[in-house]
This record gives structure tokens, C-alpha cells and sequence, in this order.
């Protein structure tokens, strides 16, 4: 990816996900990032990329910081809810749905 956006005349820079990101980010100035990248640490690893991204109001590709900490929590939730047929409010389920797509078919 990163020699096809050099081939278009364009600089670009690949970075890891890692605490180094928290430094070099700043000091790069992107116009915009392709967020390829889950991050190395805890249950909301992908949401930590798209979370410091936003705090230096930097555009970037891909899912929003909320749906990506959503996702690990909702997906197995919904499931369990088609497996069980436990009662949940309507609302939840279109949120639900909202932010993460069909990502469980029935």
C-alpha cells in the first residue's frame, strides 16, 4: 500500500501501532491516515489507533473509534440473544446494528 500511494507522487510513511505512534504521529504532520492497524494491548486494541488519531485531529480511514470498542462487547451480546431469546429493548438492537452492520447472520 505504501508504494502504491509513493507511485501516485504522494510521501507516505508506515508506522507501527505501538507507543512509538504517540510520538511519531505529531512530528510526521499527515493529512490523513490509513488505519490499518488493531494495536497491540487490551480488549479495545482496535479502537486505540482511531482514538489518538482523533485527540491530534487527524483524518483516517476506516471505523470510527466508538463502533470499533463497541464491536467486542455487541457481536457476542447479539448472539447470545439469538441463542437464548432473552427479551432486549428494540432500540439496542438498532443501535446495534447501526454501528457494527450485520456482522451476525440469523
Amino acid at each position: 500500500m505504501v508504494e502504491a500511494i509513493r507511485s501516485g507522487g504522494h510521501d507516505c510513511e508506515f508506522m507501527e501501532g505501538n507507543l512509538t505512534l504517540v510520538e511519531k504521529l505529531p512530528k510526521y504532520k499527515a493529512d490523513i491516515c490509513f488505519n490499518i492497524c488493531e494495536g497491540y494491548y487490551g480488549d479495545s486494541r482496535e479502537a486505540q489507533v482511531p482514538a489518538l488519531l482523533e485527540m491530534l485531529r487527524i483524518p483516517y480511514t476506516g471505523s470510527r473509534v466508538l463502533a470499533l470498542a463497541l464491536a467486542p462487547v455487541l457481536a457476542p451480546m447479539f448472539v447470545l440473544f439469538c441463542e437464548t431469546f432473552l427479551l432486549f429493548p428494540a432500540d439496542f438492537f438498532l443501535v446495534a446494528f447501526f454501528l457494527l452492520g450485520p456482522l451476525v447472520s440469523l
